[in-house]
């Protein structure tokens, strides 16, 4: 972020998008070719992935769009992502 004010605005639009994604968790598109039960809203040049369980919305991670996402949720040796 090129300043302050413009960082909090980022931070403030993420939390804003989170809050919407609580109000309405399965709306938001299912990804299982990234894990079972995944699901992501982009915001701006972003998404944020997310799981929605009974209780409560998991944020698993917020990455720009530009990565390789496939990459992101691969499994280490053990099965477990990285």
């Amino acid at each position: 972020m090129d300043s302050p004010g413009n960082a909090l605005r980022f931070i403030q639009g993420l939390r804003a998008q989170c809050q919407k994604i609580c109000q309405a968790p399965l709306a938001y598109i299912a990804r299982p070719e990234l894990d079972a039960g995944l699901r992501s809203c982009a915001h701006g040049r972003y998404v944020i992935f997310f799981r929605p369980t009974a209780d409560l919305v998991r944020i698993e991670r917020i990455l720009h769009s530009a990565m390789d996402l496939s990459t992101q949720f691969s499994l280490d040796a053990n099965g477990r992502h990285h």
